[in-house]
């Protein structure tokens, strides 16, 4: 298993839970927006299984701190990287005062708020 490490910061995107295969794996993701100096990144975190529900719990504008595992995996000569969340909370300080974000989540304009297929890289 991999170290145990933290990622806080606001909630700008909550994913449905998607089914893969027969349906017995599921997975849902969300994106944190950290601050890194002068620029703000945007990282997305994954639930598997019984963890999916965990982002019934928080909304958009949320701060929260997330624990989670380092994940890797190979798939046809390609290797992929996720953070795979095992806990989320709201962080107090934030809860209360998180600024309302119009559109927050809803993808590019004119797109369908769904994850696109290719990185922006």
């Amino acid at each position: 298993m991999s170290e145990i490490s933290t990622v806080s910061g606001k909630v700008i995107k909550i994913g449905e839970t998607e089914s893969f295969g027969t349906g017995d794996f599921t997975k849902r993701i969300a994106v944190i927006e950290i601050a890194d100096g002068q620029y703000t990144q945007e990282i997305p975190i994954e639930a598997v299984k019984d963890k999916c529900a965990m982002f019934d719990s928080i909304s958009l504008g949320d701060t929260v701190t997330a624990n989670v595992n380092l994940r890797g995996s190979a798939w046809k000569d390609r290797h992929f990287l996720s953070l795979q969340c095992w806990k989320i909370q709201v962080d107090s300080a934030g809860a209360s005062d998180a600024p309302n974000i119009p559109g927050a989540g809803e993808g590019e304009a004119g797109g369908d708020g769904e994850f696109d297929n290719e990185p922006p890289f």
